[in-house]
């Protein structure tokens, strides 16, 4: 008959900091589309001295990169509602230990889905990482 969510326990305390790394989450894939604009500005004035083939590689990976934050954020946010769904739905007294079982199982194929997701989007931000290493080392060869 707690809210878990309001109380200042150990829930709440996980709530609050998965927002909180949402929200950093958010500010990241804010400076991973600055950074695509410029080097999309940079992809569309090509010079003979671009790497060109490491350029768009990496300009691949960043827009599977954004792709992959949209579905993440719509996961997350059913995640969201499900969770409330689940607490409002629980709340009452008289809620049977089949329905809150039932309950606990659909919000854990949220979460489960959602875990997939995070598992798809680290895997390619780990392909961005790599292929932003090789366009600087191409831009770093340029130079020597």
């Amino acid at each position: 008959q707690t809210d878990l969510k309001k109380e200042n326990g150990p829930v709440k305390k996980l709530l609050d900091r998965r927002a909180a790394a949402f929200k950093s989450l958010e500010a990241a894939n804010s400076a991973l589309v600055g950074a695509n604009n410029t080097l999309t500005k940079l992809n569309n004035q090509p010079s003979e001295d671009t790497p060109q083939t490491q350029l768009n590689n990496v300009l691949t990976s960043l827009k599977l990169a954004k792709l992959d934050h949209k579905t993440l954020v719509s996961y997350y946010r059913e995640m969201l509602t499900a969770e409330d769904t689940f607490f409002s739905t629980t709340a009452d007294s008289d809620t049977s230990q089949d329905d809150l079982e039932s309950q606990i199982s659909q919000l854990n194929q949220y979460y489960s889905s959602l875990n997939q997701q995070i598992d798809v989007m680290t895997a390619n931000l780990t392909t961005v990482t790599s292929q932003t290493d090789k366009l600087a080392k191409a831009i770093k060869s340029m130079r020597d």
